[in-house]
């Protein structure tokens, strides 16, 4: 009996753990309306053929079809806000440089724009979801970003797969959105106990997120159902490719990040 009532107070200590480890922000929560009423979010803008992604013209198609935006930022070497996915930028020699290595002007040769030129053409017409790019506990992007945010008026919200940069934004903007980024880092070769964390939602403790933005082909796992359906967190999938894709994960998520989004018809 007494070895029973110890493995019973164990287990109710670990799952008294394991529920606090992946639980979102429960107090004061930030409005996360704007971008669930919105639903459909342009991954990297709306871009195809001759228009590039991340890219001034993609945002403006996005917002000329009624989409919302996502994007991703990256600081360059002389500390500005820029709009970039990967962490290098490619010349057609094949030549590749690091963006951290590279100025604002540099990168412009690259077409890469400035957050705050890729604001200026939003310009509140539609939400945004900032995902920022930083793969180390450095966190300087942060406060650099969060300038040029503040001065915008418009919806935007906050995502990035390092709970660090949220627990900047829970810590110094605590009235803006944000959303811990995860996929199954597992099946992508990615073992380590961080990545296993990662994907289980266990560093929600860090970052207590408004949101989570979970990768639509990955399975939904135990933490993500108890963040969902215990805590009511909205779940926003990306990213969704195909027609075929979207009928299977339609309904199943409170907003979608896609490519491949069809224009709007224009009105005779």
């Amino acid at each position: 009996m007494k070895k029973s009532k110890i493995a019973i107070g164990i287990m109710a200590g670990v799952t008294g753990a394991y529920l606090y480890s992946i639980s979102p922000r429960l107090k004061d929560r930030a409005d996360m309306k704007p971008f669930t009423d919105k639903k459909v979010f342009a991954h990297r803008g709306m871009h195809g053929g001759k228009v590039g992604e991340n890219t001034v013209e993609a945002f403006e198609n996005a917002v000329e079809n009624g989409y919302g935006i996502e994007l991703d930022v990256r600081i360059s070497a002389d500390g500005q806000a820029v709009i970039a996915h990967d962490s290098a930028v490619w010349h057609e020699s094949g030549e590749g440089k690091n963006i951290s290595e590279l100025t604002s002007e540099e990168l412009k040769q690259y077409g890469v724009p400035l957050l705050s030129e890729a604001l200026k053409v939003i310009d509140g017409k539609v939400p945004v979801i900032v995902e920022i790019k930083c793969e180390t506990k450095d966190i300087s992007v942060c406060p650099i970003v969060a300038e040029i945010l503040d001065e915008y008026n418009g919806d935007y919200c906050i995502e990035s797969f390092n709970p660090y940069v949220l627990k900047w934004y829970r810590e110094c903007r605590p009235e803006i959105a944000r959303g811990q980024l995860s996929t199954d880092f597992i099946k992508n070769g990615k073992r380590s106990p961080k990545y296993f964390a990662l994907q289980n939602l266990l560093a929600n403790f860090i970052s207590r997120p408004d949101f989570i933005a979970y990768n639509h082909k990955s399975p939904f796992n135990l933490s993500l159902a108890l963040c969902r359906r215990l805590y009511n967190t909205p779940i926003i999938a990306w990213t969704v490719e195909t027609a075929e894709e979207w009928s299977r994960c339609a309904d199943k998520f409170d907003a979608y990040i896609c490519n491949g989004l069809p224009k709007k018809r224009k009105k005779r």
